[in-house]
C-alpha cells in the first residue's frame, strides 16, 4: 500500500469517526446535508465541500 492510499484510509477513518456521535445536533445537521447530497453529481452541492475536503492537505487539492 502506497503512502497516498494510507493517508487516504486514516483520512476517510478520521472523517467517519466524527460523525460517531450521533446525538450531537451538529452531526445530525451534517449527517442530513450528506443525505440530501446522495444521489447527486461529486462537486454539485458547494455546501457539502467541507464535509470532504476539511483537514485535506493542500498537495491532495487540485491546483486547477
Amino acid at each position: 500500500m502506497s503512502d497516498t492510499e494510507k493517508f487516504i484510509r486514516k483520512y476517510v477513518k478520521m472523517r467517519i469517526k466524527s460523525l460517531e456521535n450521533r446525538d450531537s445536533s451538529t452531526v445530525k445537521a451534517r449527517l442530513a446535508r450528506l443525505r440530501h447530497g446522495a444521489g447527486k453529481i461529486p462537486g454539485e452541492l458547494p455546501e457539502l465541500w467541507g464535509e470532504f475536503l476539511a483537514g485535506m492537505p493542500e498537495e491532495f487539492l487540485s491546483r486547477k
